[in-house]
């Protein structure tokens, strides 16, 4: 004889929707955790890329440094609108123990062409939007810090005129 529902004693019942309950419990917990990943306050998570030119970085090679990720790709307008400013955060740490990557979708030969007709003065990552995945970026462009202990310390998405004064003043913070 095939039970339903209606069949089933109150203990059985009350059995089957305790096991329903904390089945979600946990999977909404595993969820919250895995949206905390690469927010402001968390360790950075670990990651290893190589740019256009065959250098490679990881966050364990440069922990002691401060590490500034932009996510970006060559079709995103407002990734292009940033790039000036961005150079000019470049051009004013040079001399600081400071590592800007720059985490593009785009192929390598693709970004090569558009290096010939556009400076951009980070160290150029290619084919990285899986890193979109480690650090739980949503949005372009997306710009990250962080500090020499591989804490995050600023995630920010979308275009923002005054996203690059953000940036300089907590990266002149934490190179004091």
């Amino acid at each position: 004889m095939r039970r339903n529902i209606f069949t089933f004693r109150p203990q059985e019942l009350l059995r089957f929707f305790s096991l329903i309950l904390i089945i979600s419990i946990f999977s909404s917990c595993s969820r919250a955790s895995s949206k905390e990943k690469g927010k402001v306050g968390s360790s950075a998570p670990p990651f290893s890329v190589t740019d256009v030119d065959g250098n490679k970085y990881s966050l364990s090679e440069l922990e002691g440094k401060v590490i500034v990720l932009n996510f970006w790709f060559i079709g995103c307008p407002p990734c292009i609108r940033e790039i000036p400013e961005l150079n000019n955060l470049v051009q004013k740490y040079e001399q600081e123990e400071v590592i800007f990557l720059a985490l593009a979708r785009d192929s390598k030969s693709k970004l090569k062409k558009f290096l010939d007709t556009k400076t951009f003065e980070y160290n150029i990552v290619p084919r990285s939007g899986w890193m979109t995945n480690v650090f739980n970026t949503h949005g372009f462009p997306t710009n990250i810090i962080i500090d020499t202990k591989s804490q995050i310390v600023f995630h920010e998405a979308a275009y923002d005129p005054e996203r690059v004064n953000q940036m300089d003043e907590i990266i002149a913070s934490l190179i004091k």
